[in-house]
């Protein structure tokens, strides 16, 4: 992979300028979750994509026999399963998908891996390690959780959403698979398990997208890029909750414009960031001992200390992202671990273990 995905979960109604709108945001996917065969959406769907450059990931509860006549359309990339399946699903999945992934070997496959309904990690890893990859051949791993709340900060919900990334990316390192993550593109009210979450600035769109990436991501999903209104999220959101494209207006919302803002940046170091493998995080507490998040040291693989750095100091929580290439060179992606909604700066002063010299990367720009 030589560019990140942008997925845009859910896709807009079928017109010309919205999907123009879509491309011009700087999404790569559109994710369509309606029934491929209601009202002859799924073609205008593809037809739309290709014409704009767009790709097609289609969601579903019946698994590959649906979208099956689509999938030699030029704009048509996969399948995306929503949630964990039952063991029994998984059977149901297995044959169809072999076949599946046979005939259109580059087509995606993915299942959002969600929080599984509060269950243990251990529970969770042992349900992905010993029946999810025994009968599924999946490319990618998938997840989400939506950590920005109303109104203050929450340190142990930044820690909780850290965690959760880093223990998915570390499934995808075991798996051989890439990992992609949601991020969250909306105000979430009325759902969100009771906890309502802020509507999003562009700083907290920004922030959640370097952490994803310091935990090693190569797709990004928004939740939302359409806001949801219809099956299954009827009654569910409220009329606060609106992401890029409004539910009633159809208008670009200040969301998009933020969104268009941090995958710009994103693309312009993409073609570096994507030659690294990821190794793990690196927590570090800033000097500021009121303000540190609890158990957020404890996170790491590698726990206050690396290789390649000699000593490192910041002002605040700090997220290090720990990469390497084929050549043995090391990737650090440095993320300011505080919550936006402060508007809090950091200062970072780190002295390297090494002769040769760093290139930095700032604001997507060397």
């Amino acid at each position: 992979q030589d560019a990140f995905k942008f997925y845009g979960f859910i896709s807009p109604p079928e017109t010309d300028e919205q999907y123009c709108w879509a491309k011009e945001c700087g999404y790569t996917h559109l994710e369509l979750f309606y029934a491929p065969h209601r009202d002859g959406r799924m073609e205008k769907a593809l037809d739309l994509a290709e014409k704009h450059g767009l790709k097609i990931v289609w969601l579903g509860e019946n698994f590959v026999s649906q979208p099956r006549p689509y999938a030699d359309h030029p704009a048509f990339d996969g399948i995306y399963v929503d949630e964990p399946l039952s063991i029994g699903d998984l059977e149901k999945l297995s044959k169809e998908l072999d076949e599946y992934l046979e005939k259109y070997p580059e087509k995606e496959f993915y299942v959002n891996f969600a929080r599984m309904n509060g269950r243990s990690w251990d529970v969770y890893s042992g349900y992905f390690k010993d029946h999810f990859l025994s009968k599924v051949k999946t490319k990618t791993v998938s997840g989400d959780i939506y950590p920005l709340r109303e109104p203050n900060r929450n340190g142990e919900t930044m820690v909780s959403f850290l965690d959760y990334i880093r223990r998915i990316g570390k499934l995808a390192v075991e798996s051989g698979s890439e990992m992609y993550f949601f991020v969250q593109t909306m105000a979430i009210h009325g759902h969100n398990w009771g906890h309502p979450a802020r509507r999003p600035s562009w700083e907290d769109i920004r922030f959640l997208h370097y952490v994803i990436l310091a935990c090693g991501a190569q797709g990004f999903q928004h939740f939302c890029y359409m806001s949801p209104g219809g099956p299954p999220y009827t009654g569910e959101f409220t009329e606060e909750d609106y992401a890029c494209i409004h539910p009633e207006t159809l208008e670009r919302t200040e969301i998009w414009y933020s969104v268009q803002k941090v995958v710009t940046e994103f693309k312009k170091f993409q073609n570096i960031a994507l030659k690294f493998h990821w190794k793990g995080i690196m927590p570090v507490y800033g000097l500021q001992a009121d303000k540190r998040s609890e158990n957020f040291e404890e996170l790491g693989e590698y726990v206050a200390s690396h290789s390649y750095i000699k000593s490192i100091f910041a002002q605040q929580d700090l997220l290090v992202g720990c990469f390497e290439d084929d050549d043995g060179n090391v990737g650090l992606t440095l993320v300011n671990f505080c919550d936006p909604y402060g508007k809090q700066k950091n200062t970072v002063s780190i002295a390297f273990n090494c002769t040769e010299p760093i290139a930095v990367i700032k604001n997507g720009e060397f």
